[in-house]
């Protein structure tokens, strides 16, 4: 076992009806089982077989933080009661209304 690694995974499909695959449990043991052992790589580490190809190429990439340096939810108003509605013609007079007053309904919200 190489150093520094937590531990060997292995992997075994098995397909079929459930019938089947309590047959199949009852014939054999995890001795008798033909497991696959997993390569893992790090941070994922997998429980199933995984193609890495081209995973050299997909790490040049940029990760999402990286690009945007700032967390945030989007756009917040703060305003959830006035730009909200259980009714489409009230949060229409509602907008409506807010330009015409030049948002002073708005603030009282």
């Amino acid at each position: 076992m190489k150093k520094n690694k937590i531990a060997r995974v292995f992997h075994f499909d098995l397909h079929g009806t459930r019938d089947q695959k309590y047959e199949f449990l009852n014939q054999n043991s995890i001795s008798t089982i033909n497991w696959t052992e997993l390569e893992t790589a790090e941070p994922n580490n997998f429980f199933v077989k995984k193609d890495f190809t081209g995973s050299g190429q997909y790490e040049e990439g940029f990760k999402i933080d990286e690009f945007f340096k700032e967390y945030n939810n989007g756009i917040e108003t703060g305003k959830d009661a006035f730009f909200y509605s259980f009714k489409k013609n009230e949060l229409i007079n509602k907008i409506v209304t807010a330009f015409q007053n030049k948002n002073e309904t708005i603030r009282k919200y």
